[in-house]
């Protein structure tokens, strides 16, 4: 669930604003599920696991997310972990990649649009059935530059 949980975080970590942006889960009904864990992606580009009274815990994982569009786990001390599961913000989706970029496309994927995130399949269709993610505090915009998500203040 952790792995579902920040692919979506990396598309909000292309933030040019100063304040943090919070990413949630929601049902298939799109009912923010405030009880499950949520995400805060702070301006630098790092992504930390919050509690549900919004403490950000910074000794649990976070990951990094990178100007080319890669997004890669950290330890708690900031130390990138290559050899774990990376992935890569590329044409409004997230894409699993190896330590070496090969794209992993038999697993999950993720579709950006507007500010939801919707599973995909291998194929590109939408499975409303598995859990979604909706963007609090700002807005993806679609930009001409793959891999080059940007946010906006609504």
């Amino acid at each position: 669930m952790m792995r579902t949980i920040l692919t979506c975080l990396a598309l909000v970590a292309f933030s040019a604003h100063a304040e943090d942006t919070r990413v949630y889960q929601t049902d298939a009904y799109g009912n923010v599920q405030y009880s499950k864990p949520s995400y805060t992606v702070k301006p630098d580009g790092r992504v930390y696991q919050t509690d549900a009274y919004g403490n950000v815990q910074y000794s649990k994982p976070s990951y990094t997310v990178k100007s080319d569009g890669r997004v890669i786990p950290t330890d708690a001390y900031g130390n990138k972990q290559s050899d774990k599961q990376q992935y890569l913000i590329k044409d409004n989706k997230v894409i699993p990649i190896d330590a070496y970029g090969n794209k992993q496309y038999s697993k999950p994927q993720y579709l950006i649009k507007d500010d939801k995130v919707i599973p995909i399949d291998a194929y590109g269709n939408k499975q409303y059935s598995k859990p979604q993610f909706v963007i609090k505090d700002g807005k993806i915009d679609q930009t001409a530059a793959p891999g080059k998500n940007q946010q906006k203040k609504p």
